[in-house]
């Protein structure tokens, strides 16, 4: 018969415990299990030692030494929740006992619970008023809220016990860290090193602050020093590998993460081990760590997700979601492997499935920023915006400094709100400066934002790194011709088309170029000869119809974008395209339709509604579009466009005033610079004979665009109900001139004729 490990595991133990419990007492027992649990322990095997602790503290749950030590197994497991309880319970039950005093102090140290810790290193020398390590503690403890003096004191009082004690000068010299004083803390890890040169601490510490203060020479060599006394510590290995990684050595990481895998044996560091080996494309390698981790429970689901990863990454998609359900199936809930899942399927645009899986992590993890991510990244895939924002914000809640959010953010601001896209790019670039995407995010940011110089000085930062890219080259082009300089904007298009020839955003960059000097035959060919290659792709076929669509073919246009919409039900930008065609042929109830399509998809289309509604005012059906402004606003009071609209509606009709002017001036307050939006302001004022407040907004929006005859007719008649006939006149008059034909016409006739 097989047993798997933990019925194997479940039967020794019972056995055990019924030969323990033949013809001993209680205290006998539990001494039994307690040395069965010391044996285990010595020989690595916490599960096991785990049991017998418990079974001991089963006997007697006031069994401090039994607890004390299942803590420091829990620890070893770096289960730091359990080690805590178990700890702090232990030194409750054994208040005489220093060593566990300092035990619970460490682990309150370790969480930050540096209050909680001082005590306990005041019980231990309450017992034992001579125990450094209890003053030590108790000096770490002192520190860590930065009682500085005090916390010198105790490590003053350890050194007079013992002048020669390298571990005491390690503690003094990481305090002088924590003061800003590196120098004087060199000097006391050298001093430490000087009492104790087999001193692993002191080596350690002088390591890590020779790294930090950019000497990575002199930091491998204290590494290497305490490798030669201890060549199996792990942290000293895993600092070992950290340096080699980031001073781009990383093929000489192997051997310390090897080393860290066999010391510690733990899932989490064999883990790492192909991590590693999957970074430095040694798929092989990585597999028959993983292979072997996942023949073990402990070890089958995390590895089996990676060996998935991997399959994926190589193409394998049939067999990578093999491997992944096959995690699933045994742990419905597990947060890494529904966040994986989650991805693929958004690659594979099943963005409902994907949807699923998102809420599903959240659901079993809601501190899991990976899950936090991914659910925002379905969301903003699927145009839903705000839940998008939402999301990515819940991550840098979890996880402040996040640059992944901070990117996503920064790309989803960069078409509503530029100023927080450049602000999120630059805090991404902060904290990755290296990172390419960031920089390249970065320049999009600054370009939208107008600031084309500085736009162009980031991405000559990233070009070393980039030149070889299409998306770089892109952005060069932009920059180009925001600077009007055609010729060199047509050669960085080019360029990207010459490194990615399907690259949209090269082609609607050459396409335009086209378009601006009237070659659109030129830019006709572009997408036909692209179409050819690709006659799928959504995005390309959007371009392809806006091309003949600006050619006037909108037969054309309007037979593309349905095979977009066919071959990508939910690209949104297609049926809001389609939507507008329809708009310029007349055709409002077909437009109607493609717009409610769109909504019908995302019902918090801020966008779409607000269009739909304009649809439906422009047919008359005014009821219909003011529930539709309505509906919009109350959902998302940030949508200026919808809350314009709904406050001139009601004010030419006259219908609930107050309620338009609020309206009307909390659009305002969002965009003070647009001059639709002061007309409407205006419009509102005018209609509650509040005529001489209307003028200041009628006469903002007059300037900003001028070309606008209704906001001259509405300018004209506040100076006439403001008394100011000549002004009233005038502005009339011009408005005439600019749309004779409009609504308005008749009724300024008629005011002009009453003034004569």
């Amino acid at each position: 018969m097989l047993y798997t490990r933990t019925a194997r595991l479940s039967v020794f133990l019972i056995t055990a415990a019924l030969a323990i419990g033949c013809g001993l007492n209680a205290d006998a027992r539990k001494r039994k299990y307690l040395e069965l649990g010391d044996g285990y322990t010595a020989e690595k095997k916490y599960q096991e030692a785990v049991l017998a602790y418990r079974n001991a503290i089963k006997v007697d749950e006031r069994f401090g030494e039994a607890r004390n030590h299942l803590g420091k197994v829990y620890l070893a497991e770096n289960d730091t929740k359990d080690a805590l309880g178990e700890l702090v319970r232990a030194a409750d039950l054994l208040p005489n006992d220093p060593a566990a005093q300092l035990d619970a102090a460490k682990i309150l140290i370790l969480v930050g619970k540096y209050n909680d810790a001082r005590a306990r290193a005041d019980v231990a020398l309450k017992t034992d008023p001579k125990n450094i390590e209890a003053y030590v503690m108790r000096a770490i403890a002192k520190a860590g809220v930065r009682d500085f003096d005090p916390a010198i004191a105790d490590i003053r009082h350890a050194l007079e016990l013992d002048p020669n004690r390298g571990a005491t000068y390690v503690e003094l010299g990481r305090i002088e860290l924590l003061q800003g004083k590196p120098a004087e803390a060199e000097a006391t890890f050298t001093q430490a090193l000087a009492r104790d040169p087999r001193s692993v601490d002191a080596n350690l510490a002088l390591a890590n602050l020779t790294w930090s203060t950019n000497r990575p020479t002199d930091a491998e060599r204290y590494i290497q020093q305490a490798l030669a006394i201890d060549p199996g510590n792990v942290t000293a290995n895993r600092t070992l590998a950290s340096l080699y990684v980031v001073s781009n050595r990383a093929q000489k990481a192997e051997q310390p993460l090897r080393n860290i895998a066999d010391v510690t044996g733990g899932v989490k560091e064999k883990l790492d081990l192909a991590d590693y080996y999957i970074n430095q494309q040694r798929a092989d390698e990585a597999r028959r760590i993983l292979k072997d981790l996942a023949s073990k429970p402990e070890g089958f689901a995390p590895a089996t997700t990676k060996l998935a990863e991997i399959e994926y990454g190589s193409g394998n998609k049939d067999k990578a979601h093999a491997l992944l359900d096959s995690v699933l199936a045994k742990q419905p809930a597990n947060p890494r492997a529904l966040v994986v899942k989650g991805q693929w399927l958004l690659n594979e645009r099943k963005l409902d499935d994907a949807l699923a899986r998102a809420d599903a992590a959240v659901k079993a993890a809601p501190q899991y920023p990976d899950a936090q991510f991914l659910l925002g990244s379905v969301y903003a895939r699927r145009g839903e915006r705000e839940k998008a924002l939402g999301a990515y914000r819940e991550v840098l809640r979890l996880d402040p400094g996040a640059a992944n959010a901070e990117k996503a953010i920064a790309a989803l601001e960069l078409g509503t709100n530029r100023e927080e896209a450049l602000k999120f790019a630059e805090d991404a670039v902060r904290v990755l400066p290296n990172d390419l995407a960031a920089r390249l995010l970065l320049t999009r940011a600054l370009l939208i934002n107008g600031q084309v110089e500085r736009a162009h000085t980031e991405l000559d930062k990233a070009m070393p790194a980039a030149a070889n890219r299409a998306d770089a080259q892109v952005l060069m082009g932009h920059i180009y011709l925001a600077q009007k300089n055609a010729s060199a904007a047509r050669q960085s298009y080019e360029r990207a088309v010459q490194l990615d020839p399907n690259s949209i955003d090269a082609l609607s960059g050459l396409v335009q170029l086209d378009a601006n000097t009237k070659q659109l035959d030129q830019a006709q060919r572009r997408v036909d000869e692209a179409l050819g290659r690709t006659p799928n792709n959504p995005q390309l076929l959007l371009l392809a119809a806006r091309t003949y669509g600006t050619k006037g073919d909108n037969d054309r246009a309007e037979g593309l974008l349905k095979k977009a919409i066919d071959a990508d039900p939910s690209f949104i930008q297609a049926y809001a395209t389609l939507g507008q065609l329809y708009i310029r042929e007349g055709k409002l109830d077909q437009a109607r339709t493609e717009f409610q399509k769109i909504l019908d998809k995302r019902p918090d289309d801020a966008d779409a509604a607000t269009t739909l509604g304009m649809l439906l005012d422009s047919q008359g059906r005014r009821d219909e579009a003011r529930k539709v402004y309505a509906d919009v606003y109350a959902r998302n009071p940030k949508a200026v466009a919808a809350a314009t609209n709904l406050a001139f509606l009601l004010a030419e009709e006259g219908k609930d005033l107050d309620r338009a002017l609020n309206l009307a001036q909390a659009a305002k307050a969002q965009m003070p610079d647009d001059a639709g939006v002061s007309d409407t302001l205006g419009w509102v004022f005018y209609k509650k004979n509040l005529a001489s407040l209307a003028i200041e907004p009628l006469e903002f929006s007059v300037g900003k665009d001028p070309s606008r005859a209704a906001y001259q007719y509405h300018l004209g008649f506040a100076y006439l109900k403001a008394g100011d006939k000549e002004k009233g006149r005038t502005w009339l008059e011009r408005a005439l001139k600019l749309q004779p034909g409009s609504e308005m016409a008749a009724e300024a006739r008629n005011a002009l004729a009453s003034q004569s």
